[in-house]
């Protein structure tokens, strides 16, 4: 038996938003989708790498002259040898050759001595690519 409160009309009826049928398969693939951003972001926040430097590969840093508590430019040339979110570590070889005064005789030694230096990034001004030098 239909009562007063169970009729349906039609009018209220046509009133009412449709449900898409398929709801449930465009959450998922937002939720996949969201989840990729997010994750991709937070990567990106740990880890920025500067794409186009290399490690094993030898660079001219200039620093920033107020950095650096002078006037003149300062530079540094030496191998990449890593590179972390707040500086990167250049290794500067160094060969010279040293006269060595002993008593009774004088001779020469090849001294060859490798160095590491961490320079922030904030201080540095620009990074140059030096191109390897082939001897024939």
């Amino acid at each position: 038996m239909e009562t007063e409160f169970n009729k349906v009309n039609p009018e209220q009826e046509a009133d009412k938003p449709k449900k898409c049928a398929c709801r449930h398969k465009h959450g998922k693939h937002v939720a996949v989708i969201l989840i990729v951003l997010i994750l991709g972001a937070i990567c990106w926040h740990v880890h920025p790498r500067p794409t186009w430097l290399k490690v094993g590969t030898v660079y001219t840093v200039e620093l920033r002259r107020d950095s650096a508590g002078g006037s003149a430019p300062v530079t540094i040339s030496g191998t990449l040898i890593a590179i972390n979110r707040e500086a990167i570590l250049l290794e500067v070889a160094d060969h010279s050759l040293v006269t060595v005064y002993e008593p009774g005789k004088e001779r020469v030694e090849d001294k060859y001595q490798k160095t590491q230096f961490w320079i922030p990034k904030r201080n540095i001004l620009f990074v140059k690519r030096e191109e390897p030098r082939y001897v024939h």
